[in-house]
């Protein structure tokens, strides 16, 4: 009985929104948001009639500690209610397709059909509209996305920002299938219906797939190449995005996906042909179709000075100091051990520079950090825990060193060049094109002289016009947004009607 229940576990929104009342304690959640969840959940066991509200602000009845829905308009309404209707069609209850709405004339939680000054009776006439219209396929959830896990990780992260991007810029409805949980599972779960692979019987598998009521994929990361089969046996058209390189390809016995993902998959997205040709070194031939395109750039990184000057202060750190910054998960593929050797070099010679790594680290790094330099580097190393709010870590930087073995397309450094840091890459172990890599600094990871001088050249002689240069590249290419609308005109033409209709809205 909307708005409750639906509502649950659906983020708040009070930090979007000025309060004039400092006292506020009530709770404000997005319309568009408990839509989506009502839409998007799949049918229980049990026999559901589906209510819809054409608004809520009880604030009326608990002044300052209501709950209010912001942002309802009769075009959400009619969206909701026409999802409802076709809910109720699909799954009658006794025979009988029956819709509620909350409510006719409850004018003390701002939940009425009932015409008023500012709509007049576009309510009603949205109820018309739903009530009479032929079926509407465009309020199905109709776009799956397909990812591994919901750790905090970036293609995860990526996958996350995709959803967020297709439900509430792009208006186009999703589920999410994910093969395990994580961190993240919450924030998936306000966005849309999500499903855990675990809770599938495997030969119920192919069952789930047809009856998901979705048409089109999109699988994240060749981890997920092995349900291409079932997508493909349920007619859906499917998109793959690949950011795998061989090293991975091979410690995860991935081969078998790749065999898939070429095969299954009507298309696939790589981020650059570097990442294309390790994929070809395990299946040469290719039967889908095929574009390179980079993701964009999925997290806003803003910096300021008191962020800088407080984790400096954290870290003990005068202003004259050096900060090299790397992110992500400490283990041999992300070179955790050729960061931190770096710094036992530099600090002989330059004790002004230190290095600070953000995330956490595998055991075996654990172990090896412990037992052989850390005692060494006790002042000049710094290995900071996982956090999800990593700007101030950024404010804190002079350049980012990003020491991964192999690294397809590192939304780090995006991140950082977003902000305008210099960067520090080993040549041939990314995935990024020449254009981008001729804004940052290259050296080999086995040359330890080209190395130094590379980190020391950004740390001391960046070109301020450089900086500015690598601003205005990522801002005008990597955009989140164009890769999002990019992916969806890889699917057929009704898969984005909804988003096209949305961008002539006024």
């Amino acid at each position: 009985f909307p708005p409750h229940k639906v509502s649950r576990d659906i983020r708040r929104r009070n930090h979007e929104y000025p309060m004039f009342d400092p006292d506020y304690a009530g709770q404000i959640r997005n319309y568009q948001d408990v839509v989506n969840k009502s839409l998007n959940e799949p049918a229980p066991a049990y026999p559901l009639v589906k209510t819809v509200s054409p608004s809520w602000d009880n604030d009326a009845r608990r002044e300052g500690r209501g709950v209010t829905f912001q942002g309802s308009s009769p075009e959400a309404y009619h969206q909701w209610l026409s999802g409802a209707i076709q809910f109720a069609k699909n799954h009658p209850v006794a025979d009988e397709s029956m819709v509620f709405i909350n409510a006719w004339n409850e004018w003390a939680e701002a939940a009425y059909l009932e015409p008023d000054v500012h709509y007049g009776h576009a309510y009603l006439n949205a109820t018309y509209r739903a009530l009479t219209q032929k079926q509407d396929t465009s309020v199905k959830p109709s776009l799956l996305l397909v990812g591994h896990d919901a750790h905090a990780n970036g293609a995860q992260m990526l996958l996350l920002s995709l959803a967020r991007l297709f439900t509430e810029e792009l208006h186009v409805p999703v589920k999410v299938l994910l093969k395990s949980g994580g961190a993240l599972l919450e924030q998936y779960q306000a966005i849309a219906s999500v499903t855990l692979l675990n809770t599938i019987k495997h030969d119920e598998l192919q069952a789930w797939f047809n009856n998901c009521g979705c048409q089109y994929a999109l699988f994240n990361t060749s981890v997920t190449g092995d349900l291409l089969p079932a997508a493909r046996k349920a007619r859906m058209h499917s998109v793959s995005l690949v950011h795998e390189m061989p090293a991975l390809i091979r410690n995860f016995n991935l081969q078998t996906q790749i065999n898939e993902i070429a095969h299954l998959a009507n298309h696939i997205v790589f981020p650059s042909t570097h990442v294309k040709a390790g994929f070809e070194s395990f299946e040469p031939v290719i039967s889908s179709a095929v574009s390179i395109r980079p993701q964009g750039l999925y997290k806003t990184i803003t910096v300021s000075s008191s962020d800088r000057k407080a984790i400096r202060q954290e870290l003990n750190l005068p202003e004259s100091a050096k900060v090299v910054l790397n992110l992500g998960y400490a283990d041999e593929r992300k070179g955790f051990d050729l960061f931190v050797n770096a710094a036992l070099r530099l600090h002989q010679q330059h004790p002004d520079v230190h290095f600070c790594w953000v995330g956490k680290r595998n055991r075996a790094m654990s172990r090896w950090l412990k037992k052989t330099v850390r005692k060494k580097l006790a002042t000049q190393l710094h290995v900071i825990d996982f956090t999800s709010d990593v700007s101030p870590w950024y404010a804190a930087a002079d350049c980012l060193y990003l020491s991964s073995r192999e690294d397809p397309f590192p939304s780090v450094v995006l991140e950082a060049m977003n902000i305008g840091l210099p960067v520090v890459v080993h040549s041939e172990a990314t995935g990024f094109d020449d254009p981008l890599l001729e804004l940052i600094y290259q050296a080999p990871a086995d040359s330890h002289a080209e190395l130094d001088e590379a980190l020391l050249q950004a740390l001391n002689d960046d070109d301020p016009a450089l900086r500015e240069a690598r601003k205005a590249f990522i801002r005008k290419h990597y955009l989140l947004k164009d890769y999002g609308t990019f992916l969806l005109s890889l699917f057929p033409r009704e898969c984005v009607a909804q988003q096209e209709n949305a961008s002539l809205r006024p």
